[in-house]
Parts: C-alpha cells; structure tokens; sequence
C-alpha cells in the first residue's frame, strides 16, 4: 500500500531498508533529525514525494528502486547524502535542493528526465559512472567545492547553463550523446 508521512518529525534514526512501498509515498516537509536510512528500498508505487523534507544527519538511498516520479524538490541534506547506485526510472527532480555536505551519486541510472536546476552543492559531489538515459538539468546549480562527473554518459545531452563551479568540475572520460551545454 501506500505510505503517507507528511510533515512528519523523526528524532530517532529512521530505517526502511530493503522495504517495499507498493502505493504511493509522500514524506513532504518531514523533518529526520538523525540517520534516515532507505537503502535498497523499492518504491513500486506511482510516485515517491520527499520535497521541502529536511535531513539533519546521514541520508542514505543507496540501491533503491523507484518506479514513477520521484520529488526531492527544496530538499535539504545537512550531512552526507548517499544514492549510489540507485535507479530512477521514470522522472527524478532535485530542482532547489541543498547538499551541505558531500553527496554521491556513483553509477546512479536516471532512466527520465533529471533535474538538478537551481541545486547547491556546498562540499563535494560525484556522479561518477553515473547514466542518463534522458535529458538532465543542472541550470543555475552552485557547486562550491570539487563536482566529478567522471566516466558519466549523458545519452540525450545535458544542460548546466548558468552553473557556477567555484572549484574543479571534472568530466574525464564522459560521453554525451546530444549536446552537453556549459553555457
């Protein structure tokens, strides 16, 4: 079935590992004050919701599946954030979100459309070996410290217009099937 936890706050850590969301999962303007874990969850459901959701410490999406669209709009991660090797299949925004420290997404495959317009990454990223099936955005994104995107394939192009990279930005070994525009 579903999930419904909006607006919710968890002092405690929070673990849904290897779970199995079948419905629809809304977890909007939640508030995880310590580890939030969903590692090698599958969110099977129409869509998965996580926008204006604050996580004070460790996020942890590493392996999970979801299957619609998946909203992590406005959201922001105070500690290490973590989707390596996580799939989306249909659409994934990150539009607004803040990474305040280091965020990964190594061999991440983002089957729709992905959308990191308007992100600020405030320490360290890495999308190394990442996939993108569909176009990805990153306009007006920040990235304050070093931003991998080694071994990455962009297979309908990709758009950082606007972009500031205050450090490296590192695309060694990329592919980019349609334009990859710096802007």
């Amino acid at each position: 079935q579903g999930l419904s936890l909006e607006a919710g706050e968890w002092r405690g850590p929070f673990s849904a590992n290897q779970a199995v969301f079948a419905g629809t999962t809304r977890l909007e303007n939640s508030y995880f004050f310590a580890t939030a874990s969903f590692i090698g969850a599958r969110f099977d459901g129409p869509s998965a919701s996580l926008a204006r959701s604050r996580f004070e410490e460790g996020a942890f999406f590493e392996e999970a599946r979801f299957a619609g669209p998946a909203d992590f709009a406005d959201v922001y991660f105070e500690a290490l954030s973590s989707f390596k090797r996580t799939a989306w299949q249909t659409s994934a925004s990150f539009a607004g979100a803040r990474f305040k420290d280091r965020s990964f997404f190594w061999a991440a495959a983002f089957s729709g459309p992905a959308s990191f317009d308007e992100a600020r990454f405030g320490s360290e990223t890495s999308f190394n070996q990442a996939r993108f099936a569909s176009p990805a955005t990153f306009r007006r994104g920040t990235f304050v410290h070093p931003a991998h995107f080694d071994q990455v394939e962009f297979a309908a192009g990709a758009d950082f217009t606007g972009c500031h990279f205050k450090r490296l930005a590192d695309f060694s070994d990329s592919q980019a099937a349609a334009p990859l525009e710096l802007g």
